[in-house]
Formats: C-alpha cells, structure tokens, sequence
C-alpha cells in the first residue's frame, strides 16, 4: 500500500509595503517546501492599516485558495527601534533577555514596559573584548496593537510579528548558500531602500537608505517627463537601463536612464562605506556576493548596472529561488522579487514550527 503524505500549510505571510500589501503562503512535505499562493493588493493607506481593507485582503485570500485565518506580518523598519549592544559575557546564569530589555529602554527612550524586544548575537569585532555582541530591536505596544487590530477585527488571527529585516535576511541564507565573505541585500522598495548584510547566516549590519525609493523615482520621472502613473509604471517595468529599449525608444529614456544611474550610485556608495567600515570591525576584505530583491529590483538592468558599479557578484533575490510550485499562475508570480518579503515571513513562520 502506497501512503500519501498530507501537505502542511505555513502561516499567510504578510508584508506591509508602502504601495502594496505583498501575500504568500507556503507549504511543506517531506524534503520539499514550495510556493502555494501568492497575492499582491494596492496599499490604499500607506502608514495605516483599516479593518475595511483588511476585509478586502480576506476576500482576495478566497478568492486565491490562500488556506487558513493564521497570519505572520513583518514589521516594516521604521515602525522598529533598533541598536547594537554590548551585553556582559554569555558565561554563568545571567538574564541576557532582560538585559537587553534594559538597555534597549536606556538607548531609545522608551518607558519599560512599553515595547516587546529581541536580540540576536553577532560576530564580535576584531577587538572586541569578552562582551556578547548583539542587535537589540525594540516594538512599542501601542505600534504592534495598531497592526494587529484590524486583523482581529475581521477574524484573522495574527500569530507572530517577525522584524522584517530578520526574516528576510534568514530567507536570503536559507535560499542562497555561500561561505565567502559577507553576504549583502539590497531590498528597494517604494518607501526607501534597505541594505542587509549577514555573516554566518546571521543579520549583523543594517542600513537605510532613504535617498533611493521607487516612490520618489516615481515622482520625479512623472514630474520631468509631464506623464501620467501608468507610463511611469511601464517605463520603470519594462525599459530601466536595459540598453536596447533605450537605443530603441532614446528621448525620455535617456532621463530615465540618469535617474536610474544616479540611484544606482547611491546605493554603490554605501555599499562601499558599509564594507569599509565592516573590514575595520571584523579584519575582513572579502566582500562576497550582493542579493538584489523588493519591487525595484525589477526594474531591467538594475542588478547588472548596480553588480558593476558595485563590483560585487549580483543576483536575484526572488521566491522562484524556492520550489515555485505546480500552479502556472503562482510560477510566474514567484519570478518578481517583490514578493520576496512576504515569502520570507512564511517561510520564516514554517521552520519555526514544531
């Protein structure tokens, strides 16, 4: 007799983007976790979430064979207080959680008692004594109840809420394997840009880069180019640096082209400080590879342009880097690293399962 092995679904992975609601569910059988559903909706209140548009994500959960009222949403960075610590040495019994905790409160300001925290050990520096080293993030309550809320309102229940950094810096380990030197992302998504780097699997290093954002290309090409969102959207989905549109369409492009280029800039030269400045703390030169992911990651000749500025080995950060799954639909949609996010918090969400 043949047995079959039952499918187990992952908590709905939720990413709150600034422009879109990102939605993924996983599921998992033996030696194989694959992409089952994915979905994206148009935020229509960035920085706030209402019960009437969360009850439109359930009917579009329906709609999409999404199974399940559990949720996992990672929290954007700026809802999070983060710092690095410096705690005593891991030895004996010391209560490192609640140490951190009282740190955290004396670096932000925050009453105690008034946010939940966590902490993750990182690399001690070259000289870094015999102190535990560790990233410390910090969520008010009054900030994790405003995302919560709406869910439990129309009858999702919210399990976790996972840094978004966190689990999206675990999905890139988990889903591209190196040992050299540091692993760096880039997620450009329409609020702002992110930079991530990782040692060993583990996040040690993060960086916003507020001056690069789809949303302010956006403004600014819809600006410069007197054109309306939806020329824009095409422009940056289908033309970016790619060299052929550009000799093919020129004109406009070639403002498009400096926008992108001036971004791609940007980027390169906080790549350069950050691994200047990690060099200096842990004794390392090698700068290992560069993951590209979030909406802008699309935009066509982006990773080459920024790879080659860079001069790091670049490549896509996106849900196909998992199994994809059996469904035409969800196949292409794993090919768009927007959806990377909201993977990563499923994902994130099923291997912490018993």
């Amino acid at each position: 007799m043949r047995w079959l092995h039952a499918k187990h679904y992952s908590p709905i992975g939720v990413d709150l983007g600034g422009r879109y609601l990102k939605i993924a569910q996983l599921t998992s059988a033996p030696n194989r976790i694959f992409c089952h559903a994915l979905a994206l909706m148009p935020n229509e209140t960035p920085g706030a979430i209402a019960a009437a548009q969360i009850q439109q994500l359930c009917e579009l959960l329906t709609r999409r064979g999404f199974r399940g009222t559990q949720v996992v949403i990672g929290i954007p960075t700026e809802t999070l207080r983060v710092e690095t610590l410096e705690l005593p040495p891991t030895q004996g019994n010391l209560p490192l959680h609640q140490i951190a905790g009282i740190e955290l409160a004396r670096l932000t300001r925050l009453p105690p008692g008034s946010f939940t925290h966590g902490h993750w050990e990182i690399p001690a520096p070259a000289r870094g004594g015999t102190a535990t080293h560790a990233l410390g993030v910090a969520l008010p309550h009054a900030a994790a109840d405003q995302i919560i809320a709406p869910f439990r309102e129309v009858g999702l229940e919210v399990v976790a809420l996972y840094p978004q950094m966190t689990s999206l810096a675990a999905g890139a380990a988990r889903l591209v394997e190196t040992n050299e030197g540091f692993l760096s992302v880039i997620d450009i998504g329409w609020g702002g840009t992110r930079l991530l780097v990782m040692q060993d699997g583990k996040l040690l290093f993060h960086r916003a880069i507020s001056a690069v954002s789809l949303s302010a290309l956006h403004h600014e090409l819809g600006s410069t180019l007197q054109a309306p969102p939806e020329v824009v959207d095409h422009l940056l989905r289908n033309v970016g640096l790619d060299a052929q549109a550009n000799t093919i369409l020129n004109g406009d492009c070639s403002r498009l082209h400096r926008l992108l280029q001036r971004s791609v800039e940007v980027i390169a030269g906080e790549l350069r400080l950050t691994q200047n400045y990690l060099s200096h703390q842990y004794q390392r030169t090698d700068s290992g590879s560069l993951l590209l992911t979030g909406g802008g990651a699309a935009v066509p000749g982006l990773a080459e342009a920024l790879g080659g500025a860079s001069g790091q080995r670049t490549m896509m950060l996106a849900p196909a880097l998992l199994d994809p799954g059996a469904d035409a639909q969800t196949r292409l949609l794993a090919e768009r690293p927007i959806f990377m996010g909201a993977v990563a918090n499923a994902l994130y969400a099923l291997e912490a399962q018993p």
